[in-house]
């Protein structure tokens, strides 16, 4: 992106973003609000699971982005551990952080076309659906893709990051 990293980003630029690399997603207005994920799969008649999120975490001095289902947690044990990293230094990024590195507000935040380009990890989980729709850029708008997009666009690396820890894992 040609903006500077503390200037926000918006919706046009996730569309321009789209467009230069010629990606098959789509941006979606909704009409109504959407303050959680059930709301936001209700209003586009989807299963809840089809939400999804994108996150900002700090690991072992590093960020990263972690695109994940909207209704399970993230285990930062399971990030951690892949990245080899003590749990006691894996953390959500605060918004400010979120803002400077992606561009856009926390609830806003496409798992693409950010201000700084992150590694980026996608839960397992996202690629059981077709089609899935995550954060437009900005309150009441979202961004409707292919989960294979996003592994295209980011380089993402498939990982097992919602499921619990058990005694066998480590």
């Amino acid at each position: 992106m040609a903006k500077s990293e503390y200037e926000m980003l918006t919706t046009d630029d996730l569309r321009d973003f789209i467009q230069r690399h010629a990606l098959r997603a789509e941006i979606v207005r909704l009409r109504v609000e959407t303050p959680t994920v059930d709301a936001a799969a209700e209003a586009l008649g989807v299963t809840s699971d089809q939400i999804i999120k994108s996150l900002v975490f700090e690991a072992g001095g590093t960020q990263v982005l972690v695109v994940a289902g909207g209704t399970s947690p993230v285990q930062a044990a399971r990030l951690a551990a892949h990245l080899g990293v003590p749990i006691s230094s894996v953390a959500l990024a605060p918004a400010s952080g979120v803002m400077e590195l992606t561009g856009y507000p926390v609830g806003g935040v496409p798992p693409f076309g950010h201000a700084v380009p992150l590694d980026t990890f996608i839960d397992v989980r996202v690629l059981r659906h077709e089609w899935v729709w995550g954060g437009g850029g900005e309150s009441g708008v979202l961004l409707k893709c292919r989960p294979t997009v996003i592994l295209g666009v980011c380089q993402a690396e498939v990982v097992d990051l919602q499921s619990p820890m058990d005694a066998h894992d480590g």
